[in-house]
C-alpha cells in the first residue's frame, strides 16, 4: 500500500505496484492520480496598432490532456466565449478598439482560469485624405464643403472661418464632415480640424471666391454659346441693338436681349416748376445679391458747357420699385434734366 499524505502537483501521474517472490514477479495495472490543472504561463497583455491582430498563449501544468476555451471580457466572466478559440494559443480578430481576453483550462479533475490579458489598441492619428475644395460661387449663394479623414475613429469635426491654423473663429454647429456656408456676398476662407483619440489633423484652406456680379448677370441672360462671344455678351456689346450696352443694361436693370431705351424720367409742367417722375427699380435677381441701385436727378441749362447739378433731396434715391416724383425749379431759359443710375457696392 502507498500512502501520499499531502498530494502535491508533482505527485500527479501514473503509479504501478510490482509484486515479487523467489520465483517470479508481476506488475499491477496503473493507478493514475489526476489533479486539476494549474496555469504555468499566463496570457500577457499587449498593445497593437489599430486594425491588426495579436496572439495570446497559455501554458497549463498538471494532468493532461487539457481542454481550452477563450473568452472575451474579464476573468472569470464566461458570458462571451470566443467561437473556435479552443487551443492553448488564440489569435484575435483585427481590432479597432481595446479588448480583454482570458482562457479556462479544464481536465477530468477540474479547471483553472487564467488572468485577464488586455489587448490595447493604439489609435492611429487622423489624416486628411480628401481636402475641402476651393470654389467660385455667385454672390448670395452658399458653398458646400466636405472633408474625408482616415485613422482610428470616432471622428469629431470643427469648421473655422479664416485660414488653416487660425482657430479664433469657430463656426457654431459646424461639427460634421460636411459644411454649408451661409449665403456669401464677399470672398471667404474656411478650414476644418478633425479630432480623434489619436490626435488632430487640420485641413488645408478652402477659398470661396465670389464671382463678379456682372458675370452672374451675364450667365443668367445669355446662352453658353453667347457667353463665349464677347460681341454678343461682352460689357460693351449691344446684343439687342437698342443703343444700350450690356454693362449699362446691367446697371439700369433692363433686359439685354429685349430692345428698350435707357430708363428716362417723364417731365411735366413748366415755369417755374418742372415735375420729374420715374420708377426707381430695386436691384433684384441674378447678379444683384447684396447690391443696391441708386438714382439721382441732375439738371443743367447748357448741354455744351453747362454744369450738371443735383436738386436738394434728389441726390441719392434708393431703388425699391417705387414711383418717384421730383419737383425741380429750373433756372431762366432752357433747362435739361437727366437721370443718373448706379449700383453699390
Amino acid at each position: 500500500r502507498l500512502i501520499i499524505p499531502a498530494v502535491q502537483r508533482s505527485d500527479a501521474g501514473s503509479y504501478t505496484l510490482t509484486a515479487t517472490n523467489p520465483t517470479t514477479s508481476t506488475v499491477s495495472t496503473p493507478a493514475v492520480i489526476v489533479l486539476p490543472p494549474t496555469i504555468g504561463t499566463q496570457p500577457q497583455s499587449v498593445s497593437i496598432p489599430a486594425g491588426t491582430t495579436t496572439s495570446l498563449t497559455v501554458d497549463a501544468l498538471v494532468s493532461p490532456p487539457w481542454a481550452y476555451q477563450w473568452y472575451r471580457g474579464t476573468s472569470p466572466d464566461t458570458s462571451s466565449p470566443v467561437a473556435g478559440a479552443t487551443a492553448r494559443q488564440f489569435t484575435t480578430p483585427a481590432l479597432t478598439q481595446t479588448e480583454k481576453y482570458w482562457v479556462r483550462v479544464t481536465n477530468p479533475a477540474g479547471s483553472a482560469d487564467s488572468t485577464t490579458a488586455t489587448v490595447t489598441v493604439l489609435a492611429v492619428p487622423p489624416r486628411i485624405s480628401t481636402q475641402p475644395v476651393s470654389l467660385t460661387i455667385d454672390a448670395g449663394a452658399a458653398a458646400q464643403l466636405n472633408v474625408i479623414a482616415t485613422g482610428t475613429g470616432p471622428f469629431s469635426y470643427q469648421w473655422y472661418a479664416g485660414t488653416t491654423g487660425h482657430d479664433t473663429s469657430p463656426i457654431p454647429a459646424a461639427i460634421a464632415a460636411d459644411f454649408t456656408t451661409p449665403a456669401l456676398l464677399q470672398n471667404a476662407n474656411y478650414w476644418v480640424r478633425v479630432t480623434t483619440t489619436g490626435g488632430t489633423a487640420d485641413s488645408s484652406t478652402a477659398a470661396i471666391t465670389i464671382r463678379d456680379p456682372f458675370l452672374t448677370w451675364q450667365n443668367s441672360n445669355f446662352s453658353p454659346g453667347e457667353i463665349t462671344n464677347p460681341d454678343i455678351s461682352g460689357p460693351a456689346a449691344d446684343a439687342d441693338g437698342d443703343g444700350v450696352t450690356n454693362d449699362r443694361e446691367y446697371i439700369f436693370g433692363t433686359q439685354p436681349k429685349n430692345p428698350e431705351p435707357a430708363p428716362q424720367p417723364s417731365i411735366n409742367g413748366g415755369d417755374p416748376t418742372i415735375s420729374v417722375t420715374f420708377i426707381a427699380k430695386k436691384a433684384d435677381g441674378a447678379g444683384y445679391a447684396g447690391r443696391t441701385r441708386h438714382y439721382a436727378i441732375e439738371t443743367t441749362n447748357d448741354l455744351t458747357a453747362g454744369q450738371w447739378t443735383t436738386p436738394p433731396l434728389y441726390s441719392d434715391i434708393t431703388g425699391d420699385d417705387q414711383t418717384v416724383t421730383c419737383d425741380v425749379v429750373p433756372g431762366t431759359g432752357r433747362n435739361f434734366c437727366r437721370l443718373r443710375v448706379w449700383l453699390t457696392p
